[in-house]
């Protein structure tokens, strides 16, 4: 199905809220800035599958944030066009059960002077199995990129699964392009330090998971979106034994 692209005017400023995920095109024009969240908590019954593609024009500014709390198929692609084009993507996943969250992201920058920034954050319980694929592909036109794709996920359950595979695809020279993903699981020690000062082995995990996503909370810029979020994962981390 092609999608009716959505177009944020040269030298507007719009801010679009999603109480689930839709598949889209943006086109932001020059000068152009755009917010967007979106979260992802329907039951799998509903449609899982999603895909954003993104077009950054001179000095287009875009800020997203994404929640995804079930099974889902989510891909992102932006394209920076326009010089002095920015795009930033937050990404918190939190999987429970035996929820399959496949996520993708690529950040194709064409023109000088750009920057991309993609930060991935997420918790998997139970026998859940989160695969999280993303690249950085610079052109060569593209001189002077500036581009980070980071990628960390906390595993809590011995049968649950993160497979991230971050990549570069750069064909100039004079950029900055790093990537790094890490997969941590709880440390004892830490469990024991928490406990010996009177918490329980079940709400020094929570503490710690807070502790995890809290960065990625507070980038959320619309505070009753931020409230409506934050009361998904309280729930969500009950879950955690």
């Amino acid at each position: 199905m092609k999608l009716i692209p959505t177009i944020i005017q040269s030298g507007n400023t719009a801010t679009i809220f999603q109480d689930t995920i839709q598949s889209h095109q943006i086109i932001v024009e020059e000068g152009a800035q755009l917010n967007l969240i979106a979260v992802h908590h329907t039951v799998p019954d509903f449609e899982n599958s999603f895909t954003q593609h993104i077009e950054l024009h001179d000095r287009a500014v875009v800020r997203i944030f994404t929640g995804l709390f079930n099974s889902v198929h989510y891909s992102c692609n932006s394209l920076l066009l326009g010089h002095h084009a920015v795009f930033e993507h937050f990404i918190l996943y939190f999987a429970h059960a035996k929820q399959h969250l496949d996520v993708q992201t690529c950040a194709q920058h064409t023109a000088i002077d750009t920057m991309s920034r993609t930060i991935v954050h997420g918790i998997a319980l139970d026998q859940t199995h989160v695969q999280y694929t993303g690249s950085i592909q610079i052109e060569p036109s593209a001189k002077r990129t500036d581009s980070l794709l980071s990628h960390e996920g906390l595993l809590l359950g011995k049968q649950a699964r993160i497979d991230a595979l971050p990549g570069f695809n750069i064909h100039t020279n004079a950029v900055k392009a790093r990537h790094n993903s890490a997969v941590h699981a709880l440390r004892p020690d830490q469990l024991f330090y928490m406990q010996t000062r009177g918490v329980t082995e079940q709400k020094a995990k929570q503490l710690i998971v807070r502790g995890f996503i809290e960065e990625m909370i507070h980038s959320i810029q619309s505070h009753s979106i931020r409230h409506d979020v934050q009361m998904i994962l309280e729930k969500k981390q009950h879950l955690i034994s």
